[in-house]
């Protein structure tokens, strides 16, 4: 692996551990195995280390959503798939592109990294609310915008069905954040049966 790729995955774990501000250039230059002089020659500095990492996870989290074939939000042509799948294909869209939070070491480091920031850098915090709970929060209303559109699902507001089907996704990984079988059951039990209670008679079953 090359100096640039082990600083970046060395800095990355001191900083999901201690958060930004208590490590400094010496702690990683000590966790890489070089002078941290030697660092300068890849990275202006720490925060030039935490901008390639939020653009490393960022890429990350779009190639998983990629790989999990879920469809963007953006193109109504795509959107439309859901109204023909059946709700446990749905749910298994759901289910993984939330589990792979977990599972994606970088991504999982990186929310770490932002949940401890959070209360302490008011940039961060903005970050972490737009990645990981404005983004998933539009993506969801606009599905559910179509949906009600097209007279699959049935419900008074768009904004609300995102906010009452993502929301429970935090409270489960609360609860069973050391069992990924049993949250991956919840999450899909819970897709299912909020579908289904949205579902018009003559929607798709």
């Amino acid at each position: 692996m090359k100096t640039k790729e082990r600083i970046l995955q060395e800095t990355l774990n001191l900083f999901a551990d201690n958060g930004f501000e208590a490590v400094s250039m010496r702690d990683i230059a000590g966790a890489v195995g070089i002078r941290e002089s030697s660092i300068y020659k890849h990275y202006a500095g720490k925060q030039a280390i935490l901008d390639a990492i939020v653009e490393r996870a960022t890429e990350e989290l779009e190639q998983t959503l990629r790989d999990l074939n879920v469809p963007p939000a953006d193109v109504e042509v795509s959107v439309s798939q859901y109204a023909d799948m059946e709700l446990e294909k749905v749910a298994d869209i759901c289910t993984g592109a939330l589990l792979m939070q977990r599972r994606n070491e970088t991504i999982a480091k990186f929310r770490r990294l932002l949940t401890l920031e959070q209360y302490r850098n008011e940039e961060l915090k903005e970050l972490f609310i737009k990645i990981f709970i404005e983004r998933p929060l539009s993506y969801n209303e606009k599905v559910f915008a179509y949906l009600l559109k097209a007279g699959v699902l049935w419900g008074e507001s768009a904004e609300l069905m995102a906010l009452q089907f993502f929301s429970p996704f935090f409270m489960l990984q609360y609860k069973y954040q050391n069992d990924d079988a049993r949250l991956e059951a919840a999450f899909k039990e819970h897709v299912v049966c909020f579908l289904r209670e949205h579902l018009n008679e003559e929607g798709k079953g």
